[in-house]
């Protein structure tokens, strides 16, 4: 299986990930890297900063979601 790489993070190319641009898999490498550092890092970032990615998260997912069902439904 190719995978497709963001800094160290992998997205398994199947139907999904064909389907993903660079900036979605960037995005969801650098979330993967933020929720990383909240949990394992010392320094915690500013309330208002992981608010404010959460809202992006949310942005991303909704646009994953239109993207997946369009996909879906074209067959």
């Amino acid at each position: 299986n190719r995978e497709l790489s963001s800094k160290g993070f992998y997205v398994r190319a199947g139907r999904v990930s064909r389907m993903l641009d660079k900036e979605c898999i960037n995005q969801i490498a650098f979330l993967r890297k933020m929720r990383n550092s909240l949990i394992h890092d010392i320094e915690v970032p500013e309330a208002s900063y992981i608010r404010e990615q959460g809202e992006e998260a949310k942005v991303l997912l909704e646009k994953l979601t239109k993207l997946l069902e369009t996909k879906t439904a074209e067959g």
